[in-house]
């Protein structure tokens, strides 16, 4: 009754703090007995209070199996870029397509298949019908479309979002106060439904995605230690932020006061990180008082601290609002996305990444059901590039303007270079007899930091050969690959082709196999 809610608040705290060392202990002990191993936890749930405290957890492991929801995936990468995140399919169809290439594309590397009802394995052993529905994009993403994404750098734009499991905690009590005690009747699952705060993080994120941008997620901590001016941010999105630490509402202010830009979702700082009502909202000295709505839920602060309240079911008109916001915080997309006609393009997600020298951009609209139409958009490039389709290994010319067509399901997956990109190099021996090993060197036409170069072994019958192809992955202008033939092998000629995956292109040779 008196607002103050430290008790509980610190002790769910101390739950997520004892949570995170145990999972740490036990991968230290892992790596003390095999430091190659990897350590992994399952079935993680969504952010918020009970464990799931993911600025914590995220460094606790080195891989993730995540249920993606309440932008955890996001959440995770942000505090542990080099996490192994790995989500699990439980469905088939063209949703689940769009699924599995979009949490590709947010920084997952891996897939976990869940076949309880024989739908990709059948019960005789042969291919189920789930299996052959996944066959094209699952050949797709193992051919070496997966390595390009997962062996590239993701772009970030200077826009940050805060992660406050604190204001999570003082939320979930909020919520919980008016119905007594059924809230320990609750379960796992039950936890599965919007808050303020998850709304409000959801329709931000969403906004920013579709206006071609990329944010990172920032904890409260990471703020009180001066991280927004360390890392050069332009703008601080505060979704439902209710429960700041002192220290860090300190860094905002001083952050607006350095030119900074601030977006709040509601009165943010109304309790301290412990859940503590304060004397006054600890940022009531830049937002200039209470949150207030008017016609257009769009209203400015003092200086450069603003209001901005979302509406989940206009996300077109929020995506328009918030890249007014940041027009005057001087951040802009990249590579911009808009119809034909000129205006944005807002059901389309905006993925870059760099590999070296070069650029890779993925476009990927929002999910819609059979029979959905392909979808004309403008990819507008700040100047010439010399531009290649990767999936549909396609050379697309050297533009600055690229008007292509977006499927409903899958993505468009670009490289943008300065240069012509070469194509790839394979030299090796002529002839070789079954029982040696022939070595070939394959070399790289782009100039990217990390290769990726999908080589098929093919026997004289026309078989890709699957222990002998794969992808290769090398950082140097040129690697080699062994062929040990073995005794049993067809002879005959043999055909290896090697695709660099950056450009598409590829290159031949052939191998005379004798006995």
């Amino acid at each position: 009754s008196d607002q103050n809610f430290s008790a509980w608040a610190d002790f769910k705290e101390w739950m997520d703090v004892a949570f995170a060392r145990a999972l740490k202990n036990g991968t230290d002990a892992i790596h003390t007995a095999a430091p190659d191993a990897v350590s992994a936890i399952e079935g993680t749930q969504i952010p918020g209070w009970g464990g799931y405290d993911y600025s914590r957890l995220a460094g606790s492991v080195d891989a993730m199996e995540l249920y993606d929801y309440a932008d955890n995936i996001a959440i995770a990468r942000s505090f542990n870029p080099e996490l192994i995140m790995l989500t699990t399919s439980f469905i088939g169809g063209s949703a689940e397509a769009h699924r599995v290439w979009r949490e590709l594309l947010r920084g997952t590397r891996g897939l976990i298949l869940w076949d309880d009802s024989n739908g990709f394995a059948g019960k005789d052993g042969g291919l189920g019908e789930r299996g052959r529905d996944a066959a094209s994009y699952f050949d797709d993403i193992r051919g070496g479309l997966g390595a390009v994404f997962i062996n590239s750098h993701r772009h970030m734009d200077p826009i940050g979002i805060l992660y406050s499991p604190a204001s999570m905690r003082v939320q979930w009590l909020l919520d919980r106060r008016a119905a007594g005690e059924e809230w320990s009747r609750r379960s796992a699952s039950s936890e599965y439904q919007d808050d303020a705060i998850r709304a409000s993080t959801r329709s931000f994120a969403h906004a920013l995605e579709h206006a071609g941008l990329q944010y990172r997620f920032v904890s409260s901590e990471e703020v009180g230690r001066g991280e927004l001016q360390k890392a050069n941010y332009r703008l601080l999105i505060l979704p439902r932020a209710i429960a700041l630490a002192p220290a860090a509402a300190k860094e905002i202010r001083d952050f607006v006061g350095q030119g900074g830009m601030v977006i709040a979702d509601g009165e943010p700082g109304v309790f301290d990180e412990h859940g503590r009502r304060a004397a006054k909202p600890l940022l009531s000295e830049i937002f200039g008082g209470p949150a207030t709505r008017s016609a257009t839920n769009f209203v400015f602060g003092k200086g450069k601290a603003v209001y901005l309240s979302l509406s989940t079911d206009r996300r077109r008109d929020t995506t328009r609002r918030i890249t007014r916001i940041l027009d005057a915080a001087g951040v802009k997309p990249p590579f911009p996305v808009v119809r034909p006609d000129g205006q944005p393009a807002n059901d389309v997600e905006t993925h870059i990444f760099t590999n070296g020298e070069l650029t890779l951009v993925a476009l990927q609209r929002d999910y819609l059901p059979p029979p959905a139409s392909r979808e004309t958009v403008v990819l507008i490039l700040p100047r010439p590039f010399n531009v290649h389709d990767i999936k549909a290994k396609q050379a697309l010319g050297n533009t600055d303007r690229l008007e292509v067509e977006l499927g409903p399901v899958e993505p468009l997956l670009l490289t943008l270079s300065e240069k012509p990109l070469a194509p790839p190099s394979i030299t090796g021996p002529r002839n070789a007899h079954l029982g040696e090993t022939a070595e070939f060197h394959i070399g790289a036409g782009s100039p990217a930091q990390r290769h990726i170069v999908h080589l098929d072994v093919i026997d004289p019958q026309g078989s890709t050969v699957a222990g002998y192809s794969g992808n290769l992955l090398f950082a140097d202008a040129v690697t080699a690959k062994l062929l040990p033939l073995a005794v049993n092998d067809k002879t005959g000629l043999w055909t290896l082709r090697a695709r660099d995956m950056l450009s598409g292109e590829t290159a031949t040779t052939e191998l005379q196999v004798e006995p």
